[in-house]
């Protein structure tokens, strides 16, 4: 499984999922930005060299009448510490890796016309959320990972947003060093993701991030039992472009964080370099 093979049918899920939430459905409110982030300290399992990492991202998301959707591709360039799959003993270039996110949450307060899923002062409303992973990468190992996920999700009342989804989850990937697929058990899966605002004296910011929790999925590739796994990657982004002329919320910098724990649920016991503790530059552009 090559990058060139999958990239065709990952621009086509992007370009579905745009068409679903610009035209199937009429947004009362859209927003979408380009962003970079870059770092030095990335780790892929079994490999003992740290890895730098160019990412540039697309991120989509949008309001109608009974929920939203949320559409995230990041392409990813690594060093020649993590190698693209090449001739034995030639010089490698750094791997490229795309990796496609789609998520759909279905208001429940905005299917019923209700009120009845505003719950106290904490909870704003409950979705059910439903959705999928896609990604290749263009090492020896070949990954394509095909994710599936649906399950309630808890919107709490917070300035800005903090939302936890409880979902069943379902993955299938490949193994290119054994040349097999591989399908794993359904797992649980808990997201979160956030997005709070704060102000630095005259300086509007928002500390923004995600956590991902995947609980054992069975058995990987090579026989070995997978264990849990913890993502997650949060920043705190400063609005400089409304000090520079521009709109505000248009231009943000800012450092960022990725956590990594148990990598692809990659039992640290079975493998090495399971673990990533990764400080980024994070720059976004909102149009």
């Amino acid at each position: 499984m090559t990058l060139r093979k999958w990239a065709a049918p990952l621009i086509g899920a992007a370009i579905a999922c745009v068409g679903l939430t610009g035209s199937a459905q009429a947004a009362d409110w859209q927003s979408a930005n380009i962003a970079f982030r870059y770092g030095t300290d990335f780790r892929e399992p079994n490999n003992p060299l740290d890895v730098e990492k160019y990412v540039v991202q697309f991120m989509y998301v949008n309001r109608y009448s009974l929920g939203s959707n949320f559409l995230l591709v990041d392409y990813l360039k690594s060093d020649k510490n993590d190698p693209a799959r090449c001739a034995k003993n030639a010089d490698c270039t750094g791997a490229q890796e795309l990796y496609l996110v789609y998520r759909h949450d279905l208001s429940l307060n905005k299917v019923t016309g209700t009120k009845n899923f505003t719950i106290g002062p904490f909870i704003r409303d409950v979705a059910i959320r439903t959705g999928f992973d896609v990604q290749a990468k263009n090492t020896a190992f070949a990954p394509g990972k095909r994710l599936l996920v649906v399950g309630p999700q808890i919107q709490f009342n917070v300035p800005g947003f903090l939302n936890v989804a409880f979902n069943y989850s379902k993955e299938t990937n490949n193994n290119g060093i054994t040349g097999r697929d591989v399908e794993f058990d359904p797992a649980f899966e808990m997201e979160v993701n956030w997005s709070i605002p704060f102000q630095v004296a005259a300086l509007n910011a928002r500390f923004a991030g995600f956590l991902n929790f995947i609980a054992p999925k069975g058995k990987d590739g090579f026989g070995k039992e997978t264990t849990w796994e913890v993502l997650s990657r949060s920043g705190i982004y400063f609005d400089i472009g409304e000090h520079m002329g521009l709109k505000k919320g248009t231009f943000e910098i800012g450092p960022g964080f990725e956590f990594w724990e148990n990598k692809f649920g990659n039992d640290p016991d079975l493998n090495t370099s399971t673990r990533t503790r990764a400080v980024m530059f994070e720059t976004k552009l909102h149009f």
